[in-house]
């Protein structure tokens, strides 16, 4: 027994250690990797259809593109991966946010991630022709990151860290609503899978 538990805690610490190499030398191609991993890991987990790297054209044939979706049993949540290492600050309806990066020490602008979510959400309700109460946009940003936007408080275009990313969908689908179908679940995510392979 004693062995079996020191094997799980070396595992865990060369684990841990790995980890922490990856965040401190991550760059946004890393970042990317490991949500994509964390999101088909969660999916597969959950039994959820999820689909990757999305690039869709709307019904303006403007593109879309989003590198998550997860098909949930409540919600559909569109996920766009962020790698920022600094300070986000802004106004909820300015046009652009004021972005403090750490490692360069300059500041650049960052588009308003409140209206790129808005307009994600309003493209993929078109497509699917589904209220866009059921989507869920979610900006996926890194741990090192610290946001502070005056007035955001949209519960269904949410920014949260890498490390609460399943926190959030979890307190989402265990919320008192009537679930989608499994025919409409899958047929939404048929409809967006062979869509993106079109494109």
């Amino acid at each position: 027994m004693f062995i079996a538990l020191l094997i799980v805690l070396i595992v865990f610490v060369i684990g841990f250690v790995v980890l922490m190499t990856l965040l401190r030398t991550m760059t946004s191609e890393t970042f990317v990797k490991l949500a994509t991993n964390k999101v088909r890991r969660f999916s597969k987990r959950k039994k959820l259809y999820s689909i990757q790297d999305l690039h869709l054209l709307n019904h303006d044939r403007e593109k879309v593109n989003v590198n998550h979706v997860i098909f949930g049993n409540k919600y559909i949540y569109l996920i766009s991966d962020l790698f920022l290492k600094g300070f986000v600050s802004g106004e909820v309806n300015d046009n652009s946010w004021v972005y403090f990066n750490n490692i360069t020490k300059k500041t650049h602008y960052l588009d308003n991630l409140n209206k790129v979510s808005e307009k994600n959400i309003q493209d993929f309700a078109g497509i699917l022709g589904i209220s866009k109460d059921l989507i869920i946009s979610i900006c996926l940003i890194s741990n090192e990151c610290d946001v502070n936007v005056n007035g955001y408080k949209d519960s269904e275009k949410v920014i949260v860290h890498y490390s609460g990313l399943n926190k959030v969908i979890n307190s989402f689908e265990r919320k008192q609503i009537g679930s989608l179908k499994k025919e409409q679940i899958y047929e939404q995510y048929q409809k967006i899978k062979s869509r993106n392979e079109e494109n």
